[in-house]
């Protein structure tokens, strides 16, 4: 699920899209630890 939805957003940057991501608690249990892990990947592409 991160994979694809990291995927997600860079394909909807490059495309000059905007993109949102809805997190909640059900997928993982702990809404912020996810929206780091999925944050980390997308600040370190190069822009």
């Amino acid at each position: 699920m991160r994979r694809d939805t990291v995927g997600i957003v860079r394909n909807a940057v490059t495309e000059n899209r905007r993109a949102y991501v809805l997190v909640n608690n059900r997928s993982e249990g702990n809404a912020p630890l996810t929206i780091q892990v999925l944050n980390d990947p997308l600040r370190d592409e190069p822009t």
